[in-house]
């Protein structure tokens, strides 16, 4: 084996063959390293790794917690909302319950950054499908449009605006006015 091994080792094109398929191998590797947010980096013509550029800018998921007491004006009623939403640079998921402890609905969706302050989402809203658009959700005044339940529209807007660090204002508007989510 030694002897067969000796031939392929000693003949000038199966060595550079295998210089080559290293070389390829390497590069590959940086490439992989890259997009999974390392360092890239190559090998110089002697076979040394060479660091090129920086690293991939990545941004983490972001998650955000949130708990409303909203106040029916029309009703005289208080409502409870939680929800969680993750963001990350290209959209934002989330779940939540409305109105909880009184008929309590469930919202499960999914949007995407269209530019950098507008989402478009769709998804289930008030237990019911829908779709929404959203603007400048993480600055200091935001303002959200959903339509749902397809069968017997419903419309909500909503905007809210930063009060403090973590501390919101929220106004919300929904169509038609006998709904129970106002």
């Amino acid at each position: 084996m030694a002897r067969s091994m000796e031939s392929t080792v000693t003949d000038p094109k199966a060595q550079e063959n295998i210089k080559e398929t290293l070389h390829n191998t390497a590069q590959i590797s940086a490439r992989i390293n890259k997009l999974m947010g390392g360092k890239a980096y190559q090998t110089d013509t002697n076979g040394n790794i060479v660091e090129v550029g920086t690293t991939e800018k990545k941004s983490s998921p972001k998650v955000e917690p949130s708990v409303d007491l909203l106040y029916n004006t029309t009703d005289n009623e208080f409502r409870i909302n939680s929800r969680l939403r993750a963001f990350n640079d290209k959209g934002m998921a989330e779940i939540g319950l409305s109105n909880i402890g009184d008929d309590t609905k469930f919202d499960l969706n999914a949007g995407k950054f269209v530019s950098p302050k507008w989402l478009v989402r769709g998804g289930i809203f008030e237990s019911e499908l829908g779709v929404g658009v959203d603007y400048n959700l993480r600055g200091p005044v935001s303002l959200s449009a959903a339509m749902y339940d397809i069968n017997h529209r419903k419309y909500r807007i909503r905007s809210d605006i930063r009060l403090h660090k973590d501390t919101y204002g929220v106004i919300q508007m929904t169509r038609p006015f006998g709904s129970t989510n106002g």
